[in-house]
């Protein structure tokens, strides 16, 4: 049986949360054409998402569910 622990879950959560921050400031300060800003803008969703699920993967693993 694994045993997962909640901090590597934190931790995944904050390397992911780092990513989306990352994209959103380049996004920012190039000067890109619209359309290439709209997209980064919506890639950067993608990691937002992965970030969130591992912040709450490391709550349910801590309470024990």
């Amino acid at each position: 049986m694994v045993h997962r622990h909640p901090t590597l879950y934190r931790i995944l959560g904050l390397v992911f949360l780092g990513i989306t921050l990352l994209l959103i400031c380049i996004d920012v300060a190039l000067d890109w054409p619209a359309s290439t800003r709209t997209a980064v803008f919506i890639l950067s969703v993608f990691p937002l998402l992965l970030a969130l699920v591992y912040f709450q993967l490391g709550t349910q693993e801590e309470r024990g569910f």
